[in-house]
């Protein structure tokens, strides 16, 4: 005889009901971890994700032609992998201005690329999918204070209708980390070390 459990129906339609997306984020200088947190995404994040679930059509994507499908993590080497494409991440200086819903962009970036991004996938446990992506600085390449962290890739700013006739592939601010909104402490760049960011995207029942 099957006993009624209450707590475990809840749980189940719990995790069939909710999915959670968040960011994690691991700050390294050298071997050190200087700061964990979870980051804050703005508001084109949320639009190219409900754009995303839409399957509409795209025109004029950068002169590639049209295409019906949208995808928002990718390599940038495929054609037409147009939404993870540009992703990258930079670091600012700007430790007085918090994360706005409608931020594109960096306050006060410092505008020196990483020197490797490497993006990987993995599904730790079950119900847990994650998005990795790993910029690194080396010895010397970057300098000064950090008070905020973004990540970019190319996202749409606007919802779709059944067809976008553009899309704007232009990199753009998909989530921020700043100091001035309680995310981490700013910290100086430690110059005879590699920096490394660790940012975690993660899909959760």
């Amino acid at each position: 005889m099957t006993v009624y459990n209450p707590r475990t129906v809840e749980k189940e339609r719990v995790m069939s009901e909710r999915l959670q997306i968040y960011g994690e984020v691991i700050v390294r200088q050298g071997r050190k971890i200087i700061f964990k947190a979870r980051n804050k995404f703005v508001g084109q994040a949320l639009i190219t994700l409900c754009n995303m679930f839409s399957k509409i059509t795209i025109t004029n994507i950068g002169g590639t032609g049209t295409v019906s499908a949208i995808w928002l993590f990718g390599d940038g080497t495929t054609t037409p992998t147009v939404i993870g494409q540009s992703l990258t991440m930079r670091l600012g200086t700007n430790t007085t201005t918090p994360t706005a819903f409608d931020m594109i962009a960096l306050q006060s970036i410092i505008n020196v690329a990483p020197n490797s991004l490497v993006i990987t996938r993995d599904n730790p446990s079950a119900g847990v999918y994650r998005a990795i992506y790993t910029a690194t600085w080396n010895s010397g390449t970057i300098s000064g204070t950090v008070g905020e962290i973004g990540l970019f890739c190319n996202l749409q700013k606007t919802l779709g209708s059944n067809v976008l006739t553009t899309i704007d592939v232009t990199s753009t601010l998909w989530s921020r980390l700043s100091s001035a909104s309680g995310d981490f402490s700013q910290f100086t760049i430690d110059p005879t070390k590699p920096l490394s960011v660790e940012w975690r995207i993660v899909f959760q029942f």
